[in-house]
C-alpha cells in the first residue's frame, strides 16, 4: 500500500521522517520513509533521515524508564508516596509514583511554570504544587515532579541521569536536551497562535513553554525537552520488544504495560453528561460503550461528549486500545497489548508487543501553520494508515 503523504505534507508538518520496524526470528526488519522538509521558512532544507527533532512529550517516556530503573536498584517503589522520597514536596503526602506516572491525579502550581522569572520561583511553584482533584487528568506536572524526585534519588542533575541511564547505554547519538548541529533541527518555528506569529522558536529552543524557561534557568525537566532522531528513537524502542537488550527487565516492561480499570470513572462521566442534557438512562446499560452510543444517539453534540472523556494512561504514561472505541487512535487491528503515544510537536511512535511491530512517525507540527487542535492527531492517523498497510 502506497501511502498518499500529499495529505500531510504543509498541512501539518512541512516533512516527516518514518520508521516502521518488525522483529521477526530474531531479526529486526525496518522501512525508513522521508518526505518534504525540515525548514521552509526563511529557505527550504531537504528532510534527511538524520534529521533531528523537538520530540515534547515523548520526553516523558524517558522519565518513565528511568523511574522503573530505580524501581530495579531498588532505591524506590510504585507506590510510595512522593514526599516520602522528598519532603520538599509538603502537599504531595498521599500521591505515588505510579499516580504520576498513569496520570491518576489532577495537580495544580500557584503560578504559571513558564512564567517563573528564577530558578528559585520554578522550583518553589513546583514544591509547593498541591493536589486539584482526584480526576484522572493528563498535566505535564506529573512527570516535572518525577524528574525532581529522580534528581533527589540519583543526585545529579536530569540531563545527567537522562545521558547516563538512557543515552549512553542505548547508543543515542544524536539525542540530548541541547543539540549540537543546529543544521539538522527541523524547525517548529513560525506558528500562529491566536492570530499572533510565533517567531522566536530558533533551532534548538525547546518549543514547550514550561520546558523552555526551565532550560532558561539553568536545568532540564521530565516532561518535555529532548530531541532526538528517528533512528535513535528506534534504538530505543526496539529495547522494548528484543530480548537481547536489557535496558529494563521484562518484569519491568509487564508492569509498565499494567493500567487501572477506567470503567467506573468513565461510567460517572457519561451519567453526569446524560443528568445535565436531560437524558434518560435506562435501568439495565452492560457496558460503557453501550452507554455511549446511547447517550450520542441522544444527544445534540456528539463531539462535546466525545472531549469530556480523557485517554486512559498505562504505568507508562502512554495510551492504549482505549475503553471507549471511538476514542482510541490505534488501528482496530493492533493486538490488545498495544501502546501510542505523541509529542504535542507531532513526533509519534506506537508498538505493537504481540507482533513485535514498532512504528515511528517523526515530524516538525507547529512550522508554518495556524493552531488547531485536530490537526494534532494527524501524526497518528498517518500510523493507522501504515499499521493497515504491508507496506509505506
Amino acid at each position: 500500500m502506497d501511502i498518499d503523504f500529499s495529505k500531510y505534507i504543509g498541512v501539518y508538518g512541512t516533512g516527516y521522517v518514518i520508521k516502521k520496524a518488525t522483529l521477526s526470528k530474531n531479526e529486526l526488519q525496518v522501512e525508513t520513509k522521508i518526505e518534504g522538509n525540515q525548514l521552509i521558512r526563511p529557505t527550504e532544507v531537504k528532510m534527511l533521515e538524520n534529521t533531528i527533532f523537538d520530540i515534547a512529550s515523548l520526553t516523558k517516556s524517558f522519565t518513565a524508564i528511568i523511574i522503573y530503573k530505580s524501581i530495579e536498584e531498588g532505591l524506590i517503589n510504585l507506590d510510595d508516596k512522593v514526599k516520602y522520597i522528598d519532603n520538599r514536596f509538603v502537599n504531595l503526602d498521599d500521591v505515588r509514583i505510579k499516580d504520576l506516572l498513569a496520570h491518576q491525579v489532577e495537580l495544580w502550581t500557584n503560578g504559571y511554570l513558564g512564567s517563573a522569572n528564577t530558578r528559585e520561583e520554578f522550583l518553589s511553584m513546583m514544591y509547593n504544587i498541591q493536589i486539584k482533584s482526584r480526576n484522572k487528568i493528563y498535566v505535564d506536572a506529573h512527570y516535572i515532579v518525577l524528574s525532581l524526585l529522580l534528581e533527589k534519588i540519583y543526585s545529579c542533575p536530569f540531563h545527567q541521569i537522562v545521558d547516563d541511564i538512557i543515552i549512553k547505554k542505548v547508543g543515542m547519538d544524536d539525542t540530548s536536551f541541547k543539540p549540537k548541529d543546529l543544521s539538522r533541527v527541523a524547525s517548529t518555528n513560525y506558528e500562529i497562535v491566536n492570530g499572533e506569529l510565533i517567531d522566536s522558536i530558533h533551532s534548538g529552543i525547546i518549543h514547550d513553554n514550561k520546558a523552555r524557561r526551565a532550560s532558561e534557568l539553568g536545568m532540564n525537566v521530565g516532561h518535555a525537552g529532548v530531541f532526538s532522531t528517528a533512528a535513535d528513537m528506534l534504538k530505543l524502542l526496539v529495547c522494548f520488544i528484543d530480548d537481547k537488550y536489557t535496558l529494563l527487565s521484562k518484569k519491568s516492561i509487564e508492569t509498565m504495560l499494567t493500567r487501572e480499570d477506567y470503567s467506573d470513572f468513565i461510567k460517572n462521566i457519561l451519567n453526569t453528561y446524560a443528568t445535565e442534557n436531560s437524558i434518560e438512562m435506562p435501568s439495565v446499560l452492560y457496558g460503557i460503550n453501550e452507554m455511549y452510543e446511547y447517550i450520542t444517539q441522544r444527544c445534540n453534540d456528539k463531539k462535546d461528549l466525545l472531549s469530556k472523556i480523557p485517554f486512559c494512561y498505562n504505568n507508562f504514561g502512554t495510551r492504549y486500545k482505549q475503553p471507549i472505541k471511538e476514542k482510541s487512535e490505534l488501528s482496530e487491528r493492533v493486538s490488545d497489548n498495544s501502546i501510542i503515544f505523541s509529542g504535542f510537536t507531532g513526533p509519534t511512535f506506537m508498538i505493537d508487543f504481540d507482533r513485535k511491530m514498532i512504528i515511528i512517525v517523526m515530524t516538525n507540527g507547529p512550522h508554518c501553520i495556524v493552531r488547531n487542535s485536530e490537526l494534532k492527531q494527524l501524526p497518528k492517523k498517518l500510523i493507522r494508515e501504515i499499521y493497515d498497510g504491508e507496506s509505506f
